[in-house]
């Protein structure tokens, strides 16, 4: 098993929340895939949360989008393009939005978890 399988299977298994970062086109969005794809084959429940407000796997530009993972099919991008809750940050870019970036995602951090996931990624 190489390092970012073992980085994929413990994340998958013993995180509550796994947050990637990294430069532009870094890989972060495949790593969160296949991290949520991994935890529901082992009977987890998972929402993935979309926090970059630019480049959107989940809902429209200049938001922060939420989509509940209950179904492998759920992690192609048509599926997670529509989001099952938004927060409206109002800028493609986080630079002087940081706050209603991080408030954004602490409240649908805390809605996924209370609509029962046990893992956000």
């Amino acid at each position: 098993m190489n390092e970012h399988d073992r980085l994929v299977d413990r994340a998958a298994r013993e995180a509550r929340t796994v947050l990637f970062v990294g430069g532009l086109d870094a890989g972060k969005s495949t790593l969160a895939r296949a991290t949520a794809a991994f935890a529901l084959r082992r009977g987890r429940t998972v929402a993935y949360l979309d926090a970059d407000v630019a480049q959107k796997t989940v809902g429209p530009p200049a938001t922060v989008g939420l989509k509940h993972v209950r179904e492998p099919d759920d992690l192609t991008l048509e599926r997670l393009s529509t989001a099952d809750a938004l927060g409206f940050v109002g800028s493609t870019s986080p630079q002087g939005h940081v706050l209603p970036l991080v408030g954004a995602l602490a409240r649908l951090r805390d809605r996924g978890r209370a609509e029962g996931a046990d893992l956000i990624v």
